[in-house]
């Protein structure tokens, strides 16, 4: 496969960290056994205790915001919502955009290493026929621990990827999942380093835009630490998070008493207080790891799901996320055995039941405003308004079936999958999400 050609393994420059690339899974394999990455937490103990400083300063204007918006609708028009991820390798560009096309996604994340910047006359290609067909195209800045032990090394690589795409590209994050000592970060400091010199950079290019701070999981003290740095606030236009729930199930799950709702929720809070209510949130990367070879599988199979509910929890956190504070989200990635809506094993080329999730969705809510939102025990039911002006209601059960009886004119019942339903006064909710269209 074409994969293994990207596998990367080397020291770093001051010796000290072996980085192994693995292309499996596209990301870092940890180099530390966990004793040896608790010394490394305890030689950074007093950044992290600013970080937590920051964070807290942060939480008397923090949670007013929260309570407030929490009460709220949030009526904005979405209008890119329905994104996806794409890792960097030319041989796969015309069949990718193929398939993108046909999920009609609206905007497309391309991850660039900054250790691998071979390939960046193909990569323009790639994001300019995106461009050209009306897929907004936008790129993720990924660094390694090299990046932090020589900041030249960064910026002149950052200096590399816009020089190249300028034109093309208007958007780009910098770092990613920093959080995670793998990514070659040791401290919030050593981020802001980084975002430090990309501005550097960003000075001598017209319209360039930032998201950060990527940080991974449900981690905000992180992310607070690092916008509230009262002398070094960083320049982001869009705050973005890579907003992983799979460790709990399903997206309606809670976690320390915040379930996907109130995660993106307080992620709108944290960016309304910083940057102000103009300035977008995006999640720039999420899944849930499937039923597959253990090789393939970014975490592990504990957190691995059957390709049903993959597709049922795919629907059901575009739907939450996208009414709860996010303008976009960016689902990682379009083709992985381990994880992707197409499986590629052995070369292969299969479409998921998530590929044609993903197509319905976007097919039939595409720019959409919330109106109205009822959550009751175990029934999610979203009405949103579409670009045409059509009623869509988008409704599931999380927890085993129930019979429901439908309060309004039904014109058209669509399945998760784009499959038509018989239509009566009653419907029997799943776990699996359907569209019920307003007769007008």
């Amino acid at each position: 496969m074409s994969k293994k050609k990207n596998e990367v393994i080397n020291y770093s420059k001051d010796k000290k960290v072996k980085f192994h690339w693995n292309p499996l899974t596209q990301q870092p394999n940890i180099p530390y056994s966990k004793w040896q990455r608790n010394i490394e937490y305890l030689k950074f103990g007093g950044d992290h205790l600013k970080m937590l400083f920051y964070s807290i300063k942060l939480l008397p204007e923090l949670i007013p915001e929260y309570f407030s918006i929490s009460k709220s609708l949030m009526p904005k028009e979405i209008k890119k919502g329905f994104c996806v991820g794409v890792e960097n390798e030319p041989s796969r560009f015309d069949r990718i955009i193929n398939e993108i096309k046909e999920i009609k996604a609206n905007s497309v994340l391309l991850r660039i290493p900054i250790w691998d910047l071979e390939n960046l006359g193909y990569s323009r290609d790639f994001l300019l026929e995106l461009k050209n067909s009306g897929v907004e195209p936008v790129v993720s800045i990924l660094q390694d621990y090299n990046s932090t032990v020589d900041l030249n090394y960064w910026k002149n690589g950052v200096e590399k990827i816009i020089k190249e795409l300028d034109g093309v590209v208007f958007y780009y994050g910098i770092g990613h999942a920093w959080n995670r000592y793998k990514w070659g970060v040791r401290s919030f400091l050593q981020y802001l380093d980084l975002v430090e010199k990309a501005d550097e950079v960003r000075k001598d290019f017209q319209g360039i835009k930032f998201f950060g701070p990527s940080v991974i999981d449900f981690e905000y003290i992180c992310t607070m630490g690092v916008l509230n740095h009262p002398k070094r606030k960083p320049k982001f236009d869009v705050v973005n998070a890579l907003l992983y729930v799979d460790r709990q199930g399903a997206p309606e799950k809670k976690y320390l008493g915040f379930n996907l709702f109130h995660k993106t929720l307080l992620m709108r809070a944290i960016t309304n207080c910083v940057y102000g209510e103009e300035t977008p949130f995006w999640i720039t990367e999420t899944n849930w790891p499937l039923i597959a070879n253990a090789e393939y599988i970014p975490t592990s199979l504990k957190e691995s799901v059957d390709e049903k509910v993959y597709a049922d929890y795919l629907v059901r956190y575009y739907i939450i996320s996208l009414s709860s504070g996010a303008e976009r989200v960016y689902w990682w990635q379009l083709v992985a055995h381990g994880y992707g809506i197409i499986d590629d094993i052995d070369g292969g080329w299969r479409r998921r039941s998530a590929f044609y999730s993903f197509k319905t969705m976007a097919e039939l809510l595409d720019s959409f405003k919330l109106v109205n939102k009822k959550i009751e025990k175990s029934i999610y039911s979203f009405t949103f308004e579409n670009y045409k002006g059509a009623f869509i209601t988008v409704a599931w059960s999380s927890k085993g079936e129930k019979r429901i009886k439908i309060d309004f004119d039904v014109e058209d019942a669509i399945s998760r999958n784009g499959e038509r339903l018989k239509i009566s006064d009653y419907i029997t909710l799943t776990s699996s999400p359907v569209y019920l269209i307003h007769r007008r």
